[in-house]
C-alpha cells in the first residue's frame, strides 16, 4: 500500500520542518495502519503531518489527521513536541502519545474502514 511519493508544495518527499523524522513516522503508520495517507505538511504549522480522507463528499470532507513529533523533547516554549497528535476535521483532539504503535492501534480500532 505504500505508493511511489512525488515531491510534496514544498519540493520534499516528506513533510516540511524535520522530513527525515516525517519520512520514518509516515511510512511506520502507513506499514502498521495499510490506509493510504498523505502529506499534510505546512510551513506554517509547528510541524509535519499527515492526512487520511474518511469520506468525502459535494458537501462533506470527513478526515482524521496526524501532527507528528518534530524533537525529541517536549518543550512547547521552544515549539519543540515528541509525542503525536490525531485530530479529526474539527480539530478536535483523538489521542496524544508519545507511542506510535499506540497510535496506529488506536486508528486500526476505530478508523479503518
Amino acid at each position: 500500500m505504500i505508493k511511489d511519493k512525488t515531491l510534496n508544495r514544498y519540493g520534499q518527499q516528506y513533510g516540511f520542518h524535520t522530513p527525515k523524522r516525517t519520512k520514518n513516522n509516515f511510512l511506520n503508520i502507513v506499514r502498521r495502519t495499510t490506509m493510504e495517507w498523505v502529506d499534510a505538511s505546512w510551513h506554517n504549522d509547528l510541524c509535519d503531518s499527515m492526512h487520511y480522507c474518511l469520506l468525502e463528499t459535494e458537501t462533506e470532507h470527513i478526515y482524521i489527521e496526524i501532527f507528528l513529533p518534530n524533537s525529541e523533547n517536549q518543550d512547547e516554549n521552544n515549539e519543540e513536541f515528541n509525542g503525536f497528535t490525531l485530530t479529526n476535521e474539527k480539530n478536535e483532539i483523538l489521542l496524544e502519545t508519545e507511542d506510535r504503535v499506540e497510535l496506529c492501534d488506536y486508528i486500526n480500532k476505530y478508523y479503518k474502514l
